[in-house]
């Protein structure tokens, strides 16, 4: 008995150990690597064509749709392919989703959390220098927020994102009037910046699998089950013991 107990504990100590092991392999290179190991969440930039409308930046249908990484700068420009979804807010894009991702370049994948949805422009300066820029919506993800956002003139804030991080800008004004869209020139810190695109962003962080246990997973659930059939087997001997003859 006991050298059965010590076969299982070795085997759950292998398990716990290649769990380890696999999750602090790292290639410095490797874009899949560095989503998994990002101490802050990634903003991947929705590359579906068009306008976003309010109906179309939720996203409805998720899988095969692309994503351009923006922040941080070590993941910008990776293109990644969402291939599974699981969906807990509903059937639209929403806060707490998950997404299997996978780097197109390399075809290795990845499950993601989604913390935040917002929608983001991509901005050209009309002058020179002609700076190009990222800027995201700072009223988070509701759509009536972001719907005015984008068809409203209420003088919404926008957060930097590319290439300098954490600036803020402030939109004075529409030319020619809303919505804002691609091809339209908005004014923000009193400058003519011209639209070139308007999508839907995510913010996420790498999580493990959630559709299967890890190594590291399978030897702790060992590691309990050994300790639970330790313990009952422990009290039925002992109340056998116990028992008069």
């Amino acid at each position: 008995m006991r050298k059965n107990i010590f076969l299982i504990i070795l085997l759950a100590m292998i398990f716990v150990f290649v769990g380890a092991m696999n999750n602090s392999a790292k290639a410095e290179d490797d874009p899949v690597e560095l989503l998994k190991n990002s101490k802050t969440p990634v903003h991947l930039h929705s590359l579906a064509e068009g306008d976003v409308l309010v109906h179309e930046w939720l996203l409805d249908d998720l899988v095969c749709t692309y994503w351009h990484g923006i922040y941080p700068p070590w993941l910008y420009c990776t293109i990644w392919h969402c291939v599974a979804v699981l969906n807990y807010g509903g059937p639209n894009l929403d806060p707490g989703d998950k997404l299997r991702i996978e780097y197109v370049e390399g075809h290795d994948s990845v499950w993601v959390l989604v913390e935040e949805v917002t929608v983001t422009l991509k901005l050209v300066r009309e002058a020179e220098p002609f700076d190009t820029m990222y800027v995201e919506f700072s009223g988070g993800s509701d759509p009536d927020s972001v719907y005015r956002a984008l068809n409203e003139p209420i003088c919404p804030w926008w957060h930097e994102v590319y290439p300098n991080w954490c600036v803020w800008w402030h939109q004075e004004d529409i030319v020619g009037g809303g919505p804002i869209q691609t091809c339209k020139v908005i004014i923000i810190n009193g400058e003519p910046w011209h639209v070139i695109d308007v999508a839907t962003d995510i913010l996420v962080q790498s999580i493990g699998d959630p559709t299967v246990p890890t190594m590291t997973q399978w030897g702790v659930i060992i590691l309990v089950v050994l300790i639970v059939g330790s313990a009952v087997f422990i009290m039925v001997r002992r109340r056998k013991a116990t028992v008069p003859a």
